[in-house]
């Protein structure tokens, strides 16, 4: 028996979900995750995460309690997933040999108790040289295309980080201590 949902069809936010409870649904929600005019990267990520749990409630008619997140990738503007392997190894070209931040969103609402909560989590990540064939390689490996900032630091892409600073899950899109504590204050687990 599920007791919550995660609003995401991330395999990445499942695992990391699945260090929490095994006991979750997974619901997609399916929003419109266009930036606002003046919104800021901040701001974005907790709308978009606030309206992404909306969704999976209304889905389900608000039955359990939902967790959604979105995750962002900022240097001097912001870094979505890729749209082909061009754009990821522009991107790739971007952050190396300087630092960004990937910023997420997260959104947790409990029908049960009529309690929600939001926030954010910011994570600064350093990426050391990279030379446009090693991004190359990187990018025709496949591993960027489904990723905000075009690489995953669990992966392959994590021998081109330098250090971070902040949370570590954070840069998987799924702020691991933050979410346990929020689900926790609102009594989900």
């Amino acid at each position: 028996m599920a007791v919550l949902i995660l609003a995401s069809g991330s395999p990445r936010r499942a695992e990391m979900m699945a260090r929490i409870t095994s006991e979750f649904m997974i619901v997609v929600p399916d929003i419109d995750e266009t930036m606002l005019e003046g919104e800021s990267p901040e701001r974005m990520v907790e709308r978009l995460a606030m309206e992404k749990a909306r969704a999976a409630m209304e889905k389900t008619e608000g039955s359990l309690p939902v967790l959604a997140a979105d995750t962002i990738v900022v240097h001097e503007r912001v870094l979505g997933k890729p749209y082909n392997e061009d754009e990821a190894c522009k991107m790739l070209g971007e952050l190396a040999d300087d630092s960004h931040f990937v910023i997420t969103g997260v959104a947790i609402l409990n029908p049960v108790n009529d309690r929600e909560l939001s926030f954010i989590e910011k994570t600064e990540v350093f990426f050391g040289p990279i030379n446009e064939s090693e991004i190359k390689e990187y990018v025709k490996g496949g591993e960027p295309m489904d990723k905000a900032g075009a690489y995953g630091i669990q992966g392959e892409a994590g021998r081109f980080i330098t250090k971070i600073t902040g949370c570590f899950y954070n840069v998987m899109g799924f702020p691991l201590n933050r979410i346990y504590t929020g689900l926790k204050e609102l009594d989900i687990i």
